[in-house]
């Protein structure tokens, strides 16, 4: 199956964005089917199997709400190192807007949950509180 070159482009975009606002390497465990968050997010956007849950984040510097849930979310990514892929997307940075786009991101912050075969379980939409996030994570985790 051939990819437009547009596509291609994109998938880099997303994956040197990624790096660039990050600077971190994430390790899943040796099952998994992708090797890296870059991995993850090339996968998310092509619809395929990624091998854990995914948590992805959609967010804004300037988004109150957001810098408000930070915390907690970055709490409990080190919670499931190991268990659940965390992505973090500014959606003000234009290699996100592929991803940004096909999710239908209107509003921030915006939470979304996939199974480990890429598929979306659930999203959360606007600032949530610890505990919210937390039942989403166990029901995330649970699906096999």
């Amino acid at each position: 199956m051939k990819f437009p070159k547009i596509a291609i482009i994109a998938a880099v975009l997303i994956a040197a964005a990624l790096i660039v606002s990050f600077g971190r390497h994430h390790k899943p465990s040796p099952k998994v089917a992708a090797e890296n968050i870059q991995d993850v997010l090339k996968a998310l956007a092509a619809s395929q199997p990624v091998g854990k849950p995914v948590v992805l984040e959609f967010y804004a510097d300037w988004c109150t709400a957001c810098t408000k849930m930070k915390p907690t979310l970055t709490e409990l990514e080190s919670r499931y190192k190991g268990k659940v892929f965390f992505a973090f997307l500014n959606v003000d940075d234009a290699g996100n807007t592929p991803l940004v786009e096909k999710y239908g991101v209107r509003a921030i912050p915006n939470v979304l949950f996939f199974d480990p075969e890429g598929r979306m379980t659930e999203q959360l939409v606007g600032a949530q509180d610890k505990k919210r996030l937390e039942d989403s994570l166990e029901r995330a985790t649970a699906r096999k």
